[in-house]
């Protein structure tokens, strides 16, 4: 198996990735998909905490540029605007995943 150069990779093309936000929200991302986003938070105190998860659901992705090293994202709305706390385009550095047109995919190393 035969490993990439960071240059042979900047020129894949992206197609879905996963990434955490600066809120530990944890994010899907695909193209001409809709940016999913879920959280899980805690409801009540003491004993009685439980616990939920938070979905949210953002703006269609129009194109993903990067890497594991971080993501820009494009959603499909005028450059600028902001996508429901995003703003268009936006970078995310916590990346997990990344998927490329050619189906290979690359992990972040978790030590």
């Amino acid at each position: 198996m035969t490993v990439d150069s960071a240059e042979e990779r900047t020129k894949k093309k992206i197609v879905e990735c996963h990434a955490t936000d600066e809120n530990t929200e944890k994010l899907t991302i695909r193209i001409g998909e809709p940016m999913t986003g879920q959280r899980t938070k805690t409801r009540g105190r003491g004993r009685a905490a439980r616990e939920y998860t938070e979905r949210h659901t953002y703006c269609t992705v129009k194109a993903v540029a990067g890497g594991l090293g971080g993501v820009t994202v494009v959603f499909d709305a005028p450059l600028g605007q902001i996508c429901s706390g995003f703003e268009n385009p936006t970078l995310l550095d916590y990346v997990e995943s990344v998927r490329y047109e050619d189906g290979t995919v690359e992990y972040k190393n978790h030590w």
